[in-house]
Protein backbone atom coordinates (compact mmCIF):
# COMPACT_ATOMS: atom_id res chain seq x y z
CA UNK A 1 0.00 0.00 0.00
CA UNK A 2 0.95 3.66 -0.14
CA UNK A 3 2.27 3.80 3.44
CA UNK A 4 4.61 0.88 2.79
CA UNK A 5 5.85 2.55 -0.37
CA UNK A 6 6.48 5.82 1.46
CA UNK A 7 8.43 4.00 4.18
CA UNK A 8 10.44 2.22 1.48
CA UNK A 9 11.18 5.58 -0.14
CA UNK A 10 12.41 7.05 3.14
CA UNK A 11 14.57 3.97 3.76
CA UNK A 12 16.00 4.23 0.25
CA UNK A 13 16.94 7.85 0.85
CA UNK A 14 18.46 7.03 4.25
CA UNK A 15 20.54 4.23 2.75
CA UNK A 16 21.74 6.43 -0.08
CA UNK A 17 22.62 9.20 2.37
CA UNK A 18 24.62 6.82 4.51
CA UNK A 19 26.51 5.33 1.60
CA UNK A 20 27.33 8.76 0.21
CA UNK A 21 28.39 10.35 3.49
CA UNK A 22 30.72 7.64 4.73
CA UNK A 23 33.23 5.46 2.98
CA UNK A 24 32.81 1.75 3.71
CA UNK A 25 35.85 0.54 5.64
CA UNK A 26 36.71 -3.14 6.13
CA UNK A 27 38.49 -2.53 9.42
CA UNK A 28 35.88 -1.59 12.08
CA UNK A 29 38.55 0.06 14.23
CA UNK A 30 39.10 2.57 11.45
CA UNK A 31 35.56 3.88 12.04
CA UNK A 32 36.93 5.72 15.08
CA UNK A 33 37.94 8.43 12.65
CA UNK A 34 34.28 9.48 12.49
CA UNK A 35 34.10 10.23 16.23
CA UNK A 36 34.43 13.97 16.68
CA UNK A 37 36.61 13.58 19.78
CA UNK A 38 39.15 11.43 17.93
CA UNK A 39 39.32 12.78 14.41
CA UNK A 40 42.16 15.10 13.47
CA UNK A 41 41.05 16.10 9.97
CA UNK A 42 37.72 17.17 8.43
CA UNK A 43 35.38 14.32 7.54
CA UNK A 44 33.71 14.84 4.17
CA UNK A 45 31.77 12.24 2.24
CA UNK A 46 32.39 11.01 -0.32
CA UNK A 47 36.08 11.48 0.53
CA UNK A 48 37.52 14.21 -1.74
CA UNK A 49 40.38 13.66 -4.16
CA UNK A 50 42.67 16.13 -2.42
CA UNK A 51 42.38 17.56 1.07
CA UNK A 52 44.77 19.43 3.35
CA UNK A 53 44.04 20.94 6.75
CA UNK A 54 45.57 22.12 10.01
CA UNK A 55 44.22 22.44 13.53
CA UNK A 56 42.62 25.87 14.04
CA UNK A 57 38.96 26.06 15.03
CA UNK A 58 36.81 29.05 14.13
CA UNK A 59 33.45 29.83 15.72
CA UNK A 60 30.63 31.92 14.30
CA UNK A 61 26.98 32.83 14.74
CA UNK A 62 24.70 31.41 12.06
CA UNK A 63 23.63 34.91 11.02
CA UNK A 64 27.25 35.95 10.47
CA UNK A 65 27.69 34.16 7.15
CA UNK A 66 27.74 36.24 3.97
CA UNK A 67 27.76 35.00 0.38
CA UNK A 68 29.44 37.05 -2.32
CA UNK A 69 28.40 35.99 -5.84
CA UNK A 70 27.65 37.63 -9.18
CA UNK A 71 25.42 35.18 -11.04
CA UNK A 72 21.74 35.31 -10.09
CA UNK A 73 21.16 31.61 -10.78
CA UNK A 74 23.20 30.80 -7.66
CA UNK A 75 20.76 32.50 -5.28
CA UNK A 76 18.31 29.60 -5.00
CA UNK A 77 20.88 26.88 -4.29
CA UNK A 78 22.57 29.11 -1.71
CA UNK A 79 19.22 29.48 0.06
CA UNK A 80 18.74 25.70 -0.11
CA UNK A 81 22.09 25.05 1.56
CA UNK A 82 21.53 27.71 4.21
CA UNK A 83 18.61 25.53 5.30
CA UNK A 84 20.74 22.39 5.09
CA UNK A 85 23.37 24.01 7.31
CA UNK A 86 21.19 25.90 9.77
CA UNK A 87 17.65 24.54 9.52
CA UNK A 88 14.43 25.41 7.75
CA UNK A 89 13.79 28.46 9.94
CA UNK A 90 17.02 30.16 8.88
CA UNK A 91 15.29 32.85 6.81
CA UNK A 92 13.17 33.86 9.83
CA UNK A 93 16.02 33.69 12.33
CA UNK A 94 18.43 35.57 10.05
CA UNK A 95 16.25 37.82 7.86
CA UNK A 96 17.69 39.92 5.06
CA UNK A 97 19.60 42.81 6.55
CA UNK A 98 20.61 40.95 9.70
CA UNK A 99 24.21 41.06 8.48
CA UNK A 100 24.12 44.77 9.34
CA UNK A 101 24.31 43.71 13.00
CA UNK A 102 27.56 41.81 12.54
CA UNK A 103 29.22 43.46 15.55
CA UNK A 104 26.55 41.86 17.72
CA UNK A 105 27.21 38.43 16.19
CA UNK A 106 31.00 38.64 16.28
CA UNK A 107 31.59 38.96 20.01
CA UNK A 108 33.62 36.56 22.16
CA UNK A 109 36.01 35.55 19.39
CA UNK A 110 33.36 34.63 16.83
CA UNK A 111 34.23 35.26 13.18
CA UNK A 112 32.44 36.53 10.12
CA UNK A 113 32.23 33.72 7.55
CA UNK A 114 32.67 35.48 4.21
CA UNK A 115 31.95 33.04 1.37
CA UNK A 116 33.17 34.24 -2.02
CA UNK A 117 31.90 32.15 -4.93
CA UNK A 118 34.07 32.31 -8.04
CA UNK A 119 31.76 30.77 -10.63
CA UNK A 120 33.49 30.75 -14.01
CA UNK A 121 30.22 30.04 -15.86
CA UNK A 122 32.00 28.29 -18.75
CA UNK A 123 28.49 27.24 -19.71
CA UNK A 124 25.45 29.05 -18.33
CA UNK A 125 23.49 25.78 -18.46
CA UNK A 126 22.55 24.74 -14.94
CA UNK A 127 22.10 21.17 -16.18
CA UNK A 128 24.54 19.97 -18.86
CA UNK A 129 23.29 18.01 -21.85
CA UNK A 130 25.55 15.15 -20.79
CA UNK A 131 27.36 15.01 -17.46
CA UNK A 132 31.14 14.78 -17.53
CA UNK A 133 33.48 14.74 -14.53
CA UNK A 134 34.58 18.31 -15.22
CA UNK A 135 31.02 19.59 -14.67
CA UNK A 136 31.22 18.82 -10.94
CA UNK A 137 34.85 19.71 -10.35
CA UNK A 138 35.39 22.32 -7.64
CA UNK A 139 37.75 23.63 -4.99
CA UNK A 140 36.99 25.15 -1.59
CA UNK A 141 39.37 27.01 0.69
CA UNK A 142 38.44 27.81 4.30
CA UNK A 143 40.92 30.19 5.92
CA UNK A 144 41.45 30.61 9.65
CA UNK A 145 40.08 34.17 9.55
CA UNK A 146 36.70 32.90 8.29
CA UNK A 147 37.19 33.67 4.60
CA UNK A 148 35.87 30.94 2.30
CA UNK A 149 36.61 30.77 -1.43
CA UNK A 150 34.67 28.41 -3.70
CA UNK A 151 35.75 27.93 -7.32
CA UNK A 152 34.03 25.95 -10.08
CA UNK A 153 33.70 26.21 -13.84
CA UNK A 154 30.15 24.82 -14.01
CA UNK A 155 26.98 25.16 -11.96
CA UNK A 156 26.90 21.54 -10.63
CA UNK A 157 30.40 22.10 -9.24
CA UNK A 158 29.07 24.97 -7.15
CA UNK A 159 26.34 22.68 -5.79
CA UNK A 160 28.89 20.03 -4.76
CA UNK A 161 31.13 22.67 -3.17
CA UNK A 162 28.23 24.01 -1.09
CA UNK A 163 27.50 20.46 0.04
CA UNK A 164 31.11 20.08 1.16
CA UNK A 165 30.90 23.39 3.04
CA UNK A 166 27.74 22.17 4.78
CA UNK A 167 29.65 19.11 6.01
CA UNK A 168 32.52 21.19 7.38
CA UNK A 169 30.13 23.21 9.54
CA UNK A 170 28.93 21.73 12.82
CA UNK A 171 26.90 23.05 15.70
CA UNK A 172 29.03 24.10 18.66
CA UNK A 173 27.56 21.82 21.32
CA UNK A 174 29.90 23.31 23.95
CA UNK A 175 27.77 26.45 24.01
CA UNK A 176 24.23 26.80 25.28
CA UNK A 177 23.41 29.06 22.33
CA UNK A 178 22.30 26.64 19.63
CA UNK A 179 22.88 29.29 16.95
CA UNK A 180 26.64 29.10 17.37
CA UNK A 181 28.55 26.95 14.90
CA UNK A 182 32.17 26.07 14.22
CA UNK A 183 34.53 24.87 11.52
CA UNK A 184 37.40 22.78 12.80
CA UNK A 185 40.84 22.10 11.31
CA UNK A 186 41.26 25.32 9.36
CA UNK A 187 42.84 26.32 7.11
CA UNK A 188 41.24 23.70 4.86
CA UNK A 189 41.79 23.22 1.14
CA UNK A 190 39.69 20.66 -0.74
CA UNK A 191 39.80 19.89 -4.46
CA UNK A 192 37.40 17.31 -5.78
CA UNK A 193 35.63 15.81 -8.78
CA UNK A 194 33.57 12.62 -9.18
CA UNK A 195 34.88 9.21 -10.18
CA UNK A 196 31.73 8.54 -12.20
CA UNK A 197 30.11 11.28 -14.26
CA UNK A 198 26.66 9.61 -14.37
CA UNK A 199 25.15 8.71 -11.00
CA UNK A 200 21.45 8.15 -11.39
CA UNK A 201 18.31 6.97 -9.67
CA UNK A 202 15.11 5.77 -11.34
CA UNK A 203 11.60 6.31 -10.00
CA UNK A 204 8.79 4.31 -11.61
CA UNK A 205 5.58 6.30 -11.29
CA UNK A 206 3.77 4.06 -13.77
CA UNK A 207 3.42 1.32 -11.14
CA UNK A 208 2.56 3.63 -8.25
CA UNK A 209 1.78 7.33 -8.12
CA UNK A 210 4.08 9.58 -6.08
CA UNK A 211 2.89 13.11 -5.45
CA UNK A 212 5.02 16.14 -6.26
CA UNK A 213 6.02 16.61 -2.61
CA UNK A 214 7.35 13.05 -2.36
CA UNK A 215 9.35 13.48 -5.57
CA UNK A 216 10.87 16.69 -4.22
CA UNK A 217 11.83 14.84 -1.04
CA UNK A 218 13.56 12.24 -3.18
CA UNK A 219 15.40 14.96 -5.12
CA UNK A 220 16.60 16.51 -1.85
CA UNK A 221 18.00 13.13 -0.86
CA UNK A 222 19.67 12.79 -4.25
CA UNK A 223 21.27 16.22 -3.89
CA UNK A 224 22.79 15.41 -0.51
CA UNK A 225 23.86 11.98 -1.81
CA UNK A 226 25.44 13.67 -4.86
CA UNK A 227 23.37 11.75 -7.38
CA UNK A 228 22.99 13.81 -10.52
CA UNK A 229 20.45 12.11 -12.84
CA UNK A 230 16.77 11.54 -12.05
CA UNK A 231 15.39 8.91 -14.44
CA UNK A 232 11.62 9.43 -14.40
CA UNK A 233 9.88 6.31 -15.72
CA UNK A 234 6.30 7.50 -16.02
CA UNK A 235 4.82 5.19 -18.66
CA UNK A 236 4.52 1.42 -18.80
CA UNK A 237 1.85 -1.16 -19.57
CA UNK A 238 0.18 -0.40 -16.24
CA UNK A 239 -0.48 3.30 -16.61
CA UNK A 240 0.49 6.62 -18.11
CA UNK A 241 -0.29 9.44 -15.70
CA UNK A 242 1.21 12.32 -17.67
CA UNK A 243 -1.24 14.83 -19.12
CA UNK A 244 -0.47 15.66 -22.75
CA UNK A 245 -1.67 18.88 -24.34
CA UNK A 246 -1.68 17.15 -27.72
CA UNK A 247 -4.13 14.51 -26.43
CA UNK A 248 -6.53 16.22 -24.00
CA UNK A 249 -8.22 13.77 -21.67
CA UNK A 250 -5.74 10.95 -22.26
CA UNK A 251 -5.16 10.40 -18.55
CA UNK A 252 -8.88 9.73 -18.07
CA UNK A 253 -8.18 6.45 -19.87
CA UNK A 254 -4.55 5.73 -18.96
CA UNK A 255 -4.07 6.76 -15.30
CA UNK A 256 -5.01 4.66 -12.28
CA UNK A 257 -7.06 7.55 -10.92
CA UNK A 258 -7.99 10.87 -12.48
CA UNK A 259 -6.70 12.63 -9.36
CA UNK A 260 -3.27 10.98 -9.58
CA UNK A 261 -1.79 12.59 -12.67
CA UNK A 262 1.07 14.94 -13.52
CA UNK A 263 0.30 18.16 -15.36
CA UNK A 264 2.75 20.03 -17.55
CA UNK A 265 3.14 22.53 -14.70
CA UNK A 266 4.04 19.66 -12.35
CA UNK A 267 6.71 18.48 -14.77
CA UNK A 268 8.16 21.99 -15.10
CA UNK A 269 8.13 22.42 -11.33
CA UNK A 270 9.93 19.13 -10.68
CA UNK A 271 12.44 19.74 -13.49
CA UNK A 272 13.34 23.19 -12.13
CA UNK A 273 13.51 21.87 -8.56
CA UNK A 274 15.96 19.20 -9.73
CA UNK A 275 18.00 21.59 -11.87
CA UNK A 276 18.57 23.95 -8.94
CA UNK A 277 19.97 20.98 -7.00
CA UNK A 278 22.40 19.97 -9.75
CA UNK A 279 20.22 17.11 -10.99
CA UNK A 280 19.24 16.39 -14.59
CA UNK A 281 15.78 14.94 -15.25
CA UNK A 282 15.48 12.27 -17.95
CA UNK A 283 11.79 11.50 -18.61
CA UNK A 284 11.00 8.14 -20.18
CA UNK A 285 8.03 7.32 -22.39
CA UNK A 286 8.62 3.66 -23.10
CA UNK A 287 8.04 2.73 -26.74
CA UNK A 288 7.52 0.62 -28.77
CA UNK A 289 7.23 -1.93 -25.95
CA UNK A 290 4.76 -1.57 -23.09
CA UNK A 291 2.45 0.89 -24.84
CA UNK A 292 -0.70 -1.18 -24.34
CA UNK A 293 -2.08 1.35 -21.89
CA UNK A 294 -2.24 3.99 -24.63
CA UNK A 295 -4.70 1.78 -26.47
CA UNK A 296 -7.24 2.57 -23.77
CA UNK A 297 -7.44 6.06 -25.26
CA UNK A 298 -9.66 5.85 -28.34
CA UNK A 299 -7.66 8.20 -30.65
CA UNK A 300 -4.59 5.97 -30.15
CA UNK A 301 -6.29 2.59 -30.19
CA UNK A 302 -5.56 1.75 -33.83
CA UNK A 303 -1.99 3.06 -33.61
CA UNK A 304 -1.19 0.82 -30.65
CA UNK A 305 -2.79 -2.17 -32.37
CA UNK A 306 -0.29 -1.77 -35.22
Amino acid sequence: NMEVLKISLVLMIAISLGSARFEIIDNPAALNVFHSDRQSTPVVGPPPKNQTSKDIEIRFHQCAMEFDFKHRELADIIDVYKQVMFGKNYAKECPAGSELNLIHYMGNGKKLIDVKIDYKAVSRQMSPTKFQNVHEKYSILVEKNGRVVIEADYYPGIVRALDTLSQLIERNEDQGNNKEYRIKYTPILIKDEPDYAYRGLMLDTSKEYFNVGDIKLLLDGMMISRLNVFHWHFMDSDSMAMKLNSFPGITNDTAFRSSEVYTSDNVKEITLYAKIRGIKVIPEIQTPANVNVLGNHKPLKDLVRC
